[in-house]
This record gives structure tokens, C-alpha cells and sequence, in this order.
């Protein structure tokens, strides 16, 4: 199949390994590459090669995959982003994200009311609130890089803001629900994620147990990609994720997000608000960096915001059935 030459430009760089680059015209989405497909790379990174935030690019792009084949850096282009309080402007667009038709709505959540299926003998210390609650998450249908979403059936005030804000982005609310995503990293008892303890003290990238989804706070949903095809890719995705081990979680990015969206009204449907997310780490964006920098698709809205919300829609995953097992 023919590829298709389009013009974009650099709207958030994580890394000197991955970029973002929005792509305007008819039908505007964001794109991810990293140095190799820039001509003349040998081994340089973004910055070696003129890759920048702000930095018009010639792509050359697969149609069927989205993936970037060809990357050639030009001149910086302008600022020409609205501030965080400037509204639309006019009469409010049409969400991009809206619920599916009847029959395809069915989210394939594990509740903690759910009645374990199964029974499994535990050889390692659980939490109290773990054992008091008498059930573990089975593994045995997850593979390395699944996507987990949670949502507390009790939300603190963080939780409550975040659904707000995605339902005020355009999202509908069987997806703003979701509050948090990370990844299944393949041991049977793990996930990777970016999270905080407080907006004092802060969070960071962490490996965390499974046993702190099951004390019958939280429902979990685990979802899988349909582009990731081989044991290799979903351990490289894992991989990826991995080595942002203890980089902070940014809450101040996650702030100004907000304010953007409740604030500012913007949204994340909205074409005219075009964003770097920033190279902060949140949950959401640390799973799709690490996707992106595997598969080099592009995961997001328009202006490369990811959010928890974006990732329950996505057809670009399909859900896996999980349930409990009782030890």
C-alpha cells in the first residue's frame, strides 16, 4: 500500500527517543516517531537532529498503520497556542469520544461484589486489608503490557476531579469513570504505574502488587492491544515502561490539565486547542509512551493528551475477561 507524505509539527517531545508530531489538515491527528526514521541518523538523538517542540516536519507516513516512516526536521514554527484560560470561542464542538452503539457499550469490569470463580493457594505475605478481603485477581488470561484501568467506588476528592474533568473534556461517563491506568507487567502479581501518595508529598513510577487492587475498594478492568501481536512486542512494551522506574509523577502537570479543561473550557475534543501534554509523567501517559515508543502508533487525542478516559474508548483495545479467585 502507497504511503502519504503530510507536513506536522512537534507538539511534545518525552524524551531524545520519542516525539509527538500533530498533523494538520483535513482530518488533524497526532503522530509518534523517534530518531531512526530521521535521514542521516547514525545513532544521533532528537536533539543531535533538530527535533524540537515547536518543529515543522515532512513525514512520510504508512496509511494502514500509522506508523512514521520517514521524518525530515524543517524550521521551528511559531508559538501559536491559546493560553490556559482562553475558551473556544464559539459554539462548543461535538465530542470526538461518545458512547458507543447499544450492544457495544459492555465493559468487561471486575467488581469487588463479583463472586470468585476459582480457588488458589497464596505462598507469599498479602496486606491485611488484602486477606480480610478473601480474594485475588486471576492471571491466568493476562499477558505482559495488558492495560489496566481502576476506578474507587468511593472516590477522595482527586478521583471525583478527574472523572469531572473528563466528562467536562467530552468523554462520556461510562469512560470518564475510569481514574487510573497502568500495566500488567506479566509475573502474575504486578503492575507498573505512575501514581502519588499526596499532592504534598508527591508519587513517582512504581512497581506495584496486584494485592493493593484486591481489597474491595476499587473495580479493575484489564484491557488488551490489538496491534501488539508477539510475547516479544508486550515484553519490549513492559520493558519500555519499566525503565521510568521512580521518574516523578508530575501532579502539577495533572493540575494544569484541569485547569485547562474546567478552567480555560477547552477540551479534549476541541481541534483549536492544540497542547503538549507536557513530558511529565502521569498514568496514563506513561502507559502510552511506552506503547508509543513499541509500536511507533500514536495513542491520544489530537493534541497527544492521554487520559484514562481516552484508553476505556480506544478501539484500538479489546477487553479481557478476568475474575476472582478465593484463597
Amino acid at each position: 500500500m502507497a504511503t502519504s507524505s503530510e507536513i506536522g509539527v512537534i507538539v511534545r517531545k518525552v524524551d531524545d527517543d520519542l516525539a509527538y508530531a500533530l498533523v494538520e489538515g483535513t482530518r488533524p491527528r497526532s503522530v509518534a516517531f523517534g530518531p531512526a526514521v530521521v535521514p542521516d541518523f547514525a545513532g544521533r538523538t532528537l536533539s543531535e537532529l533538530g527535533v524540537e517542540e515547536g518543529t515543522v516536519v515532512s513525514l512520510v507516513v504508512d496509511p494502514r498503520s500509522g506508523v512514521v516512516q520517514s521524518a525530515v526536521p524543517g524550521a521551528r514554527r511559531p508559538d501559536r497556542r491559546r493560553s490556559a484560560t482562553a475558551g473556544t470561542g464559539g459554539a462548543t464542538p461535538l465530542p470526538r469520544s461518545v458512547p458507543s452503539p447499544a450492544g457495544e457499550t459492555t465493559q468487561l469490569e471486575l467488581l469487588p461484589s463479583d463472586t470468585p470463580d476459582g480457588a488458589i493457594s497464596v505462598s507469599r505475605a498479602l496486606p491485611p486489608a488484602t486477606r480480610s478481603f478473601g480474594k485475588l485477581i486471576d492471571t491466568s488470561a493476562l499477558k505482559p503490557g495488558d492495560l489496566m484501568l481502576s476506578r474507587d467506588l468511593n472516590p477522595e476528592w482527586t478521583g471525583r476531579a478527574i472523572v469531572s474533568v473528563q466528562v467536562k473534556g467530552g468523554y462520556a461517563e461510562p469512560d470518564a469513570r475510569w481514574t487510573h491506568a497502568a500495566m500488567y507487567v506479566g509475573d502474575g502479581a504486578h503492575v507498573v504505574e505512575a501514581t502519588f501518595d499526596s499532592p504534598m508529598s508527591g508519587g513517582s513510577v512504581r512497581l506495584t502488587g496486584l494485592d493493593d487492587y484486591c481489597k474491595g475498594e476499587a473495580a479493575v478492568r484489564f484491557r488488551r492491544s490489538s496491534f501488539l501481536e508477539t510475547d516479544e512486542d508486550r515484553w519490549r512494551l513492559c520493558v519500555r515502561a519499566l525503565k521510568r522506574l521512580h521518574r516523578p509523577y508530575s501532579f502539577g502537570k495533572a493540575i494544569e490539565m484541569w485547569f485547562r479543561v474546567a478552567i480555560g473550557g477547552s477540551g479534549f475534543f476541541d481541534e483549536d486547542q492544540k497542547y503538549s501534554v507536557s513530558d511529565a509523567v502521569i498514568c496514563s501517559t506513561l502507559y502510552a509512551d511506552a506503547y508509543n515508543e513499541t509500536t511507533r502508533r500514536s495513542l491520544g487525542e489530537i493534541g497527544g493528551a492521554c487520559v484514562p478516559a481516552w484508553l476505556s474508548v480506544s478501539d484500538e483495545f479489546t477487553d479481557v475477561q478476568t475474575r476472582w479467585l478465593k484463597f
